[in-house]
């Protein structure tokens, strides 16, 4: 009677560890190590502002995000971009009403805050700059916040 119930419990130890090694792999499998949550409506203002200037060469586009209406033909450019990581800033905290956002795009190493403020209901950019080492400088002081980088496949 004792050898059945060892096999037993061995059986429920073996159907756990089994449970657990599945589950592991299939997490590390749909690489959820990085957050793919949805974009904040402030966050995807940000991205569509900065694709229209980095990957799809729209100055157009960008003049109408941008909350100063400014010229942006000088700064497009068009550029195959497979993915960006893009968070709401861990310095900035976002309100309702506004939101600083990076961008960071891993295959050229280049980062971006962008500022973005909601007028009449949509998200406009009110300012934007490029922030070389923003990924390091995220890594280095805001350790905490590595896991509320969002990744964007973009082609």
């Amino acid at each position: 009677m004792k050898a059945i119930l060892v096999k037993k419990r061995a059986l429920v130890v073996i159907i756990l560890a089994l449970f657990f090694l599945s589950g592991s792999a299939i997490w590390i499998w749909s690489d959820s190590g990085t957050a793919t949550a949805d974009l904040t409506p402030s966050e995807q203002a940000a991205l569509d502002f900065w694709k229209a200037i980095h990957v799809d060469g729209d100055a157009k586009k960008a003049k109408e995000i941008d909350l100063n209406k400014a010229d942006w033909t000088y700064a497009v450019s068009k550029k195959t971009v497979s993915k960006v990581l893009i968070m709401l800033s861990p310095e900035k905290p976002a309100t309702d009403t506004t939101a600083q956002v990076y961008i960071y795009n891993p295959q050229n190493d280049k980062g971006y805050m962008i500022d973005m403020v909601k007028r009449d209901g949509t998200w406009k950019m009110d300012h934007y700059k490029s922030a070389p080492g923003l990924y390091a400088y995220v890594v280095r002081y805001y350790p905490d916040h590595q896991r509320e980088w969002k990744e964007v496949k973009l082609r």
